[in-house]
């Protein structure tokens, strides 16, 4: 008879834990979905923030779309410069990180005469060739500017300018 009791107070036991482990999956399958927070980065460009800041030329500057900028310029002088800013805000919950920032649009004849430099934030980026890891933290804003300046002489007409620049972000 007392093995017989064991096995019976096995099977309540038993049953309690998978009674239990039923009510427990139930509760938390039932939990709203708007408790639940999704983890993401949402880094764009801040509309209306897009401005020429400085130089001696200045012409269109404009947001393309959350990760691409356009601008169009011209320079008939050496030495002349265009500089624009932008707000770079990233509105998710995650850091994110700058990895790479293309400029586009450039002919190599342009390459030879015009200079061209970035800034994030308080980081100075002259050499857009090599990857980079900058921080955009979540909730944040940071300013971007664009330099691009006519350094060496160009005997011709009027050198002009149309050119992208992407930033690309990743989580790290």
């Amino acid at each position: 008879m007392g093995s017989a009791r064991k096995a019976e107070a096995i099977v309540i036991i038993f049953l309690i834990v998978v009674i239990s482990t039923i009510f427990i999956g139930k509760s938390i399958i039932k939990i709203p979905k708007e408790n639940i927070k999704s983890e993401d980065w949402n880094v764009s460009f801040k509309k209306d923030t897009a401005k020429v800041t400085d130089g001696s030329v200045k012409n269109a500057f404009t947001i393309l779309d959350d990760n691409n900028i356009s601008f169009e310029t011209s320079f008939s002088k050496t030495y002349e410069f265009y500089e624009a800013s932008v707000v770079v805000e990233n509105k998710g919950n995650l850091d994110a990180y700058l990895k790479r920032i293309s400029l586009k649009g450039l002919t190599k004849e342009q390459e030879k005469y015009l200079t061209y430099s970035f800034a994030f934030g308080e980081n100075d980026i002259k050499d857009i060739s090599n990857g980079f890891n900058i921080k955009l933290p979540s909730k944040s804003e940071v300013p971007f500017k664009i330099k691009i300046e006519y350094k060496n002489p160009y005997y011709g007409d009027e050198v002009k300018v149309s050119a992208t620049v992407t930033l690309d972000f990743e989580s790290e």
